[in-house]
């Protein structure tokens, strides 16, 4: 039997260094990303789900991937970090690729998406995620879907998360950090935080609402509180009706005409809830798409 030193004597490659990324071309590929694999100047949209279709992904450190929420293009860096969700069919990339080139003629093709792609897209994006279902890596997805909601009933055209005009003490602004698991709240041209601080917690009884600081325009206080850590979807779904409940608290509270309107919205219609998709029962009918989307789901984490 040969020892090792003999074996690779005649193989001078045998011990040279182990290429620390993979030569795997990503096309087609359904991926979860974070904001810090984002290149160039491309900020983060509202209605970005952190799960995207790769458009052409033959090099990992630029990679061309769309958003599934919001359909917005993003130059990703996939070299480091990497979590493929699935495959999708040469078929489908090839008709997500004629929706977007159908509007090639429209004004601001990426920041207004054509609504045939939204649709299509975003009903890519939840039968990969019911294929995989709820778990650690697939928590934020979930998390961003159900908060999407929440934004499109009390402030759809909010580019910040969801505003509340608060009159003389200012505007307030709520994100949710999937990431962190945090709620921040800005308070822009803040006369007397005090109140808003007050009006959080009296609103979100849940929740510790605290002051994080000042931001960088001295008229901007910052808020964060911490949320539950969800296990399920039910659970994620439990999570924003508190959220929701508070909003609601803070509308009635200081925009009363506003909350007229939105209850006799949420009346008539009802609240968005794209999670109850999810729910065992309404899963087979509620995510089904074209017979040309296929998915085949595998979460390959790297």
């Amino acid at each position: 039997m040969l020892s090792t030193s003999e074996a690779t004597r005649g193989r001078p490659d045998a011990l040279g260094d182990v290429p620390g990324t993979p030569d795997l071309a990503l096309t087609r590929s359904v991926i979860l990303y974070w904001d810090r694999q984002v290149i160039g100047a491309s900020q983060p949209h509202v209605d970005d789900i952190g799960v995207g279709l790769v458009l052409e992904g033959r090099y990992a450190a630029s990679t061309s991937v769309l958003d599934l929420g919001s359909t917005r293009l993003r130059e990703l860096d996939l070299s480091r970090e990497l979590a493929v969700l699935g495959w999708v069919r040469s078929e489908t990339l090839a008709h997500v690729l004629d929706l977007l080139a159908a509007q090639q003629g429209a004004p601001d093709l990426i920041s207004r998406p054509d609504q045939r792609v939204g649709p299509y897209c975003f009903g890519l994006g939840l039968r990969v995620l019911a294929g995989l279902g709820f778990s650690a890596a697939t928590r934020p997805a979930f998390l961003r879907i159900g908060f999407r909601d929440l934004r499109r009933d009390f402030d759809p055209d909010g580019r910040r998360g969801i505003r509340v005009d608060l009159g003389e003490q200012g505007i307030a602004s709520f994100e949710l950090d999937v990431d962190d698991l945090t709620l921040r709240i800005r308070l822009d041209r803040a006369r007397d935080a005090s109140l808003l601080e007050t009006a959080l917690n009296r609103s979100f009884p849940g929740l510790t609402v605290r002051r994080a600081g000042m931001l960088q325009r001295a008229s901007t206080v910052l808020y964060e509180a911490r949320v539950p850590l969800p296990r399920s979807v039910n659970e994620t779904r439990e999570l924003m009706r508190t959220l929701r409940a508070g909003l609601i608290r803070l509308v009635a509270r200081f925009e009363p005409a506003r909350y007229e309107e939105l209850a006799r919205s949420l009346e008539i219609f009802g609240h968005r809830d794209t999670l109850l998709r999810f729910h065992p029962a309404t899963t087979a009918s509620a995510v089904m798409l074209e017979p040309v989307v296929t998915v085949e789901p595998s979460l390959t984490v790297h």
